[in-house]
């Protein structure tokens, strides 16, 4: 920790009355000079600070973080846009083919708007009470991930359509990873040097891919010599490209001789019935919704391959504020989800407890 700039000058200060024998006056050259001085060494001291902390990849930020990362071959993922479908509506009656080139530019209203680009050309016919085209966020982020009817404004002027709107959500929008994020990906990856023998070392290219939200490896799997890489796509970046994007990366990077194969990782959805008993002063109606978003909270963090036990799933209603106890129905029992699947939702059936 770096010396604070009053405690240099007073430093300073008391060694100049030790050779002197007195302090110096407040406005003399030689005051204003160590004062000067002092500021010059604390800042020195800021930044020495500084610099041992991008030493280190656990305390290292930003660009430096990089740097370390790209020792052990990783990069940071870059920003993803959200995608959908824009929905264009005529003023009135259309006697005529209208096109809607790629490149048209819609958005959401407010003081700050999120733009979205049409991907696609398209035709409104003649007696057609809409058309649609795929669009893109313009930038990448999470912000482009906007609720059904949340665009409302066209910036590109289209006559004769009248208004343009978002039917459904737009999603896969993700933000540029975060330090704390990458820095997880880092350690794993100094806990499992890229040795190519190890499922960790695949893990981790897989991981490394824009639009991978998941990745399991299984060695072996189809005999001796393979590799199945079972991966779950977050859905920033069109699935059938993320498939294609992490067999480039492995097939370039595999050791010689092994057979590697990427697969889809498949989606489980289970079903769980309780009795919630809600806390004194709590109505039943105020906490089930807690509770869902609980249960959900704690699926979000299962892998490819983890099972969701029912222990997990009532540690996650007890520490629900509101609720006082649950009990499980007598048919409920852990979700298991195999190596190549992954729980993504649990419904909750809930009764309340009297």
């Amino acid at each position: 920790m770096s010396e604070e700039y009053s405690k240099v000058l007073e430093r300073m200060r008391n060694e100049y009355f030790q050779q002197t024998g007195v302090y110096p006056d407040e406005n003399s050259d030689i005051e204003i000079k160590m004062k000067i001085l002092a500021g010059e060494l604390h800042a020195l001291g800021v930044n020495i600070d500084w610099l041992k902390r991008q030493l280190n990849p656990e305390m290292a930020d930003g660009q430096y973080l990089d740097y370390h990362a790209a020792k052990l071959g990783l990069t940071r993922k870059s920003p993803a846009k959200a995608s959908g479908t824009v929905r264009f509506y005529p003023s009135g009656n259309v006697f005529l083919d209208y096109t809607i080139n790629a490149g048209t530019l819609v958005s959401t209203a407010g003081k700050n708007p999120v733009r979205f680009t049409t991907v696609e050309t398209v035709v409104l016919h003649p007696g057609d009470e809409y058309v649609e085209a795929l669009a893109v966020a313009v930038d990448g982020g999470s912000n482009g991930n906007v609720n059904p009817g949340e665009i409302s404004v066209m910036v590109s002027l289209l006559f004769p359509i009248e208004k343009a709107t978002n039917p459904q959500a737009f999603t896969g929008g993700t933000d540029e990873e975060s330090d704390e994020v990458f820095r997880g990906r880092i350690k794993a990856a100094q806990g499992f040097p890229s040795t190519g023998s190890n499922a960790a070392y695949y893990e981790k290219l897989a991981l490394s891919v824009a639009g991978v939200g998941a990745a399991y490896v299984a060695p072996q799997r189809r005999g001796k010599g393979t590799i199945d890489i079972f991966i779950l796509p977050n859905g920033a970046v069109e699935e059938d490209d993320v498939l294609q994007n992490v067999k480039n990366l492995v097939l370039n990077e595999r050791e010689l001789g092994v057979d590697v194969e990427v697969l889809k990782a498949t989606t489980v959805q289970g079903n769980v019935t309780v009795t919630i008993y809600p806390a004194e002063g709590y109505t039943f109606d105020a906490v089930k919704h807690k509770c869902v978003q609980a249960v959900t909270d704690k699926v979000s963090l299962l892998t490819i391959g983890q099972d969701l036990k029912l222990s997990d799933i009532g540690d996650a209603l007890y520490h629900t504020q509101g609720v006082g106890d649950y009990k499980f129905d007598s048919s409920a029992s852990n979700i298991i989800a195999g190596t190549n699947r992954i729980i993504t939702s649990v419904s909750l059936t809930m009764k309340e407890g009297v």
